[in-house]
């Protein structure tokens, strides 16, 4: 669902094109289940057995503005699908992602 249309997002906007796609989902996968106030400790801990943090791939390095318009990107792609996306404008999912994130980081 949710998490692959992020990394569809990622990929059409060219942004971590280096990293794999299953990669990507597995690491997007985290902060689609903290949409959901969903926490998965299994997921967290295999994911973190295979060295994946909980980021999602490439946006350390881009500014606020393409992070929105990958969310943009990922609530249109597939128009036809319905996921947690929908719940949420780009802007709110971008405040949600730092949430999830300071969380990660404590």
């Amino acid at each position: 669902g949710s998490e692959h249309l992020i990394s569809h997002a990622l990929d059409e906007l060219g942004i971590a094109s280096e990293t794999l796609h299953g990669k990507k989902v597995g690491t997007i996968s985290e902060f689609t289940l903290f949409l959901q106030n969903k926490d998965n400790v299994g997921l967290k801990n295999l994911l973190r057995t295979m060295n994946i943090k909980p980021q999602i791939p490439g946006f350390a390095s881009i500014d606020e503005n393409l992070k929105i318009r990958v969310f943009e990107t990922a609530k249109i792609i597939s128009p036809d699908r319905s996921t947690i996306l929908d719940n949420f404008t780009a802007d709110e999912l971008l405040v949600l992602y730092y949430k999830f994130m300071k969380r990660e980081n404590k």
